[in-house]
């Protein structure tokens, strides 16, 4: 879904180039006085064309991120990716679950908010994975929420996991079940070495 809205985008700014080339085409044939008067409309809305097609939208949904982040910084407020109710079966080494998780940070008094969209991660400086050494993917072939997460921490946000090693399984959400990230040691043991996890060979660190 998310690649066919970036797909529609992407058609949407080659389309808004070529009207404002069309446009301009007009402006350019305008001789007689009663049209010359549209012309100034005409230059206008092809300049916000152009500004589309070359990525206007995208740069004021930058901005916007930005200035929410900014504002939840400010107010020291960090965000709980959580996008279903924790269980046995899609975390790692967690005793408890999401409202004792709340209740905690309610204690010390630290703002914080419950998200079940990866959207939120340009939103909030800090990020926390309630789920232990398990983390929500919502699609294991390509690991696409996994580098949404290496992406975020890449541009300065802090991604904190509250238990057990990071990305250690993955909780795919199509599959309804958690899968090993880390692959086997070899082919005759069940052994699976914390130095070809996914968060090792990623930050190329020895564990």
């Amino acid at each position: 879904m998310h690649g066919d809205i970036k797909k529609l985008y992407h058609v949407i700014k080659e389309l808004s180039l070529l009207f404002a080339g069309a446009l301009l085409g007009i402006v350019a044939t305008l001789y007689n006085q009663t049209a010359w008067a549209y012309r100034n409309y005409l230059i206008f809305l092809s300049i916000i064309l152009i500004l589309i097609g070359v990525g206007l939208l995208e740069w004021l949904k930058s901005a916007v991120y930005w200035i929410i982040r900014k504002m939840n910084a400010r107010l020291r407020r960090i965000c709980i990716y959580a996008p279903y109710v924790i269980n046995e079966n899609n975390s790692s080494w967690i005793d408890g679950d999401l409202e004792a998780i709340c209740n905690i940070l309610n204690q010390k008094n630290i703002r914080h908010k419950v998200s079940k969209t990866e959207r939120s991660f340009k939103a909030y400086a800090i990020i926390v994975n309630p789920f232990g050494g398990n983390y929500p993917e919502k699609d294991f072939s390509q690991l696409t929420s996994l580098n949404n997460i290496f992406e975020y921490v890449k541009h300065g946000g802090t991604y904190i996991n509250i238990a057990d090693i990071p990305f250690y399984y993955a909780y795919d959400e199509n599959l309804k079940r958690s899968i090993d990230t880390t692959p086997l040691a070899d082919g005759y043991s069940l052994e699976r070495p914390f130095l070809k996890s996914i968060l090792t060979q990623k930050l190329n660190h020895y564990v």
